[in-house]
């Protein structure tokens, strides 16, 4: 690595950095006229995030948070003789105040579409928000349930359960959501957001209260990955009053949740505790259990501004397992697991902090921390799809299981890949994780031509580090043994980023560029290899340094009309593990690319009619291409010495969702929302896969996707939602084979439909209590389906499952 580019990169972030803070000071250097000067606003008492009720103010929030909820009233009568109301761009300038507005600057939670759902509408690109009343409607079992139903998502199930979720947008690889960031309040949760992308911890849905999708240039704030987008999962917030709730399930399979929650403000401290324990067999026996506990504090410092701090503790012991099914082993029960031996034991450790103070009437300051430890301890036993005795080493096998799930001998085993030779020991693939960062936001209004505008800034700290360990179990459930490999991963990032928001025509027009500087330091330190000590150490070192431009455009030359426009640099750095191989060589890696396109457009008429339309094209470019088994290889490359940066695919489609409610239009009280969202994506390989997969299409990327729910909810608190998925046909293989291979790992995954449906019944007791009777039927239909041919071999979808629960506010 030679200095001049280091060199450049840090000049131009300090630079950047440097540009950004001064415009923002001086911009919060000028004081506004007396005519703009507002009246001091008085804080609201509500949760900061909360969507329930934004505008709640002191004297409101004394009411008793058990009373019902009053029922929607006819619309008021107009006043006498009102005045002639202002056309919507005028009303929008009718008063240039440059005062901060709680729509515009960040909450003390990190968000990344805003915490109120008129926010979506200036946002540059695509987005959709998943709130409070969604989850509350439909009872979900896992995070996957509730994002199948975003427009342009697709989900790679890997379990049934839904413990890892695989997230892949407008036909980019789902494979572990490398391609997409993923947070959790505003803080990356992935294992190493930089180094080591994979998605092994997925948060409990019932800890969320909200989740926001970003797919379009205003991404960038938000890196270091922007080639797909954004999703941000937002937890409970304290409430305004005491309230505590619990909520206990029990269903198909063992299926057992219990959860409870606490909180309560008192004057500036708003805090809430939260617990939550799990167990689902499936119908594959996966055996699994987690606890997930968090506690979360505010504190309203007045002019020294607000404070959330969050700790969470996560505990996850499952028999999850890389192996699939063979062909015929999944035709003659698809419920069959083999590997009854693999043992997957996750233990997280979580912390967040976000400080907001306004440092002007026009200047906010953002300041979060965050940090995790997190101990993945993966136990599976070595197997093979052939009979290997007579060929060196000449395995010895514990057990041999034929295509129709039937204990045979090795001689009895068919030798075409159908039947699963179990070899009599394991790898246990250790690995502890660390991870924190720091990272500072400014936030600025400052008005120019007639118009306000808007500037943000910021820059970030990032630290990561990865101990991992192979060890060879000696026996097919031995957790101990030979240490083969042993290794540390380490990475420093610096991040700068700046996105602006300028207004024209009376803010009807606005363009949003942004420019995001990305500084990566990677180290690699091997001490063991296939069972071999380095003496010294080999270590390596790279380097990497990014560019990630941007720029976004809203239009609304109508009421209830926006036009969205936008351009991007999707940014991935290549993994620690890929660019650096264990015995010290550099292999230069360069970056994975894209430049994503969109144009769109977003309606809404009150509050019973929105609809959004997206057209999209990602050019995605110099793909690193390595075998893996979660990719659906066989086996996998140790050392990654045939790693190379070379693959380039095309996605172009559109996405669109309507969400409609005819009752509200007529004087009734009550609610029958229908909600639709379909995706349609061409996703072609191209350069770097071969010249026969030239022009096919994108592996684990169906064309077709669509879903639809409709809900009724009677105010006697009667309740019931009917949702449909429908999800095309795709391949597994570059190729496109569409006949099953015996092994299970390559063939066509057919289209399938999903159906779920919940039934609810609400009884509220006056300032005592809310309880909520509800029957959840997940997989109504019963439907036996594919969900994936990797990591290695099919594994199902989950089967029919039916859930009863009660939940009560107190």
């Amino acid at each position: 690595m030679s200095a001049s580019p280091l060199a450049f990169s840090r000049l131009a972030t300090l630079c950047g950095t440097s540009l950004i803070w001064m415009t923002l000071c001086s911009v919060a250097a000028a004081q506004p006229a007396p005519s703009e000067q507002a009246p001091p606003e008085s804080a609201p008492d509500a949760s900061p995030g909360e969507e329930r009720d934004p505008s709640v103010d002191k004297d409101a929030a004394e009411q008793s948070p058990g009373e019902a909820e009053p029922a929607p009233s006819a619309p008021p009568p107009a006043p006498a003789a009102p005045p002639p109301p202002p056309s919507p761009s005028k009303a929008r300038d009718s008063a240039v105040d440059l005062t901060l507005d709680e729509s515009l600057f960040q909450a003390p939670t990190l968000m990344v579409v805003g915490h109120k759902h008129n926010d979506l509408d200036s946002v540059p690109g695509a987005a959709f928000v998943v709130d409070e009343k969604d989850l509350e409607r439909s009872s979900p079992v896992s995070a996957e349930e509730m994002l199948r139903r975003v427009p342009g998502v697709n989900l790679r199930s890997e379990d049934g359960l839904g413990l890892r979720t695989n997230i892949g947008f407008r036909g980019l690889s789902p494979d572990r959501s490398r391609n997409v960031l993923v947070l959790e309040d505003g803080a990356p949760i992935q294992l190493m957001p930089y180094g080591e992308p994979e998605l092994h911890y997925s948060p409990r849905i019932e800890r969320m209260r909200s989740i926001e999708v970003v797919k379009g240039a205003s991404s960038i704030l938000y890196g270091p990955r922007t080639i797909g987008g954004t999703v941000n999962f937002l937890t409970l917030d304290p409430p305004k009053k005491l309230r505590a709730t619990g909520d206990v399930r029990y269903g198909s399979y063992d299926y057992t949740t219990a959860e409870a929650s606490v909180g309560d403000t008192k004057g500036n401290i708003g805090w809430l505790l939260y617990g939550l324990h799990y167990r689902n067999d499936g119908p594959r026996n996966l055996n699994a259990e987690a606890t997930d506990l968090m506690a979360k504090f505010r504190m309203d410092m007045k002019e020294a501004g607000q404070l959330q701090l969050k700790g969470q503790v996560y505990d996850e012991q499952s028999s999850s397992t890389y192996l699939g099914l063979t062909q015929l082993q999944y035709e003659t029960d698809p419920r069959f697991n083999f590997a009854t031996n693999d043992r997957f034991n996750i233990r997280r450790y979580g912390m967040s902090g976000v400080h907001t103070v306004d440092l002007t009437k026009r200047l906010q300051m953002q300041t979060s921390a965050y940090g995790f430890v997190l101990e993945r301890h993966w136990r599976r036993q070595d197997y093979d799809r052939r009979d290997f005795r007579g060929i060196p080493p000449a395995y010895e096998y514990e057990r041999v299981i034929n295509g129709r799930g039937q204990r045979v001998t090795p001689d009895e085993a068919a030798d075409d890949g159908s039947s699963i030779f179990f070899r009599n020991s394991t790898g246990n693939r250790n690995r502890d994780y660390r991870v924190a960062g720091l990272e500072s936001r400014l936030t600025g209004r400052f008005e120019a031509w007639g118009e306000k505008h808007e500037l943000i800034g910021g820059a970030r700290l990032h630290y990561e580090m990865a101990d991992e360990q192979f060890i060879q179990g000696t026996h097919g459930a031995a957790s101990a043994g030979d240490l083969l490999a042993m290794e540390q991963r380490k990475g420093v990032a610096i991040a700068g980023y700046t996105m602006a928001r300028f207004a024209f025509f009376r803010d009807t027009l606005q363009l949003s560029p942004g420019l995001r500087v990305e500084n990566l330091w990677t180290k690699r330190v091997v001490d063991r290899s296939n069972g071999v000590d380095f003496a010294p150490p080999a270590d390596s070192y790279d380097f990497v340094y990014a560019l990630i431009p941007g720029m976004g455009l809203t239009w609304s030359p109508l009421e209830r009309w926006t036009y969205f426009a936008g351009v991007h640099r999707g940014f991935a750095p290549p993994r620690i593990k890929d660019s650096l191989t264990p015995s010290g060589e550099v292999l230069n890696l360069r970056p994975e690319y894209s430049w994503n396109y969109e144009a769109g457009a977003r309606y809404k008429f009150q509050e019973w009619l929105s609809t959004e339309a997206t057209g999209f094209v990602v050019d995605f470019s110099n793909q690193i291409l390595t075998p893996s088994e979660a990719s659906g290889a066989a086996s996998e490359i140790e050392g990654g010495s045939s790693v190379i940066n070379s693959g380039q695919t095309l996605h172009a489609g559109v996405e669109s969702s309507v969400t409609y409610d005819p009752l509200t239009m007529v004087d009734l009280d009550m609610k029958l929302p229908i909600q639709l969202a379909y995706t349609f994506v061409h996703s072609e390989l191209r350069d770097g896969f071969g010249p026969e997969a030239r022009g096919r299409r994108v592996p684990y990327a169906p064309a077709h996707i669509f879903s639809a729910q409709i809900t009724y909810e009677h105010p006697w608190g009667i309740s019931a939602q009917l949702h449909g998925d429908y999800v095309g046909s795709q391949f597994a293989d570059p190729l496109n084979t569409v006949e099953a291979t015996p092994n299970g790992l390559i063939g066509r995954i057919d289209d399938r439909f999903l159906l779920d449906a919940r039934v609810a019944y609400t009884l509220r007791q006056w300032r005592l209590a809310t309880i909520t009777f509800y029957v959840l039927a997940k997989n109504l239909l019963d439907t036996q389906y594919i969900a994936s041919r990797a990591p290695s071999g099919i594994q199902p979808g989950m089967a029919r499952q039916i859930i009863g629960g009660v939940r009560g506010e107190f």
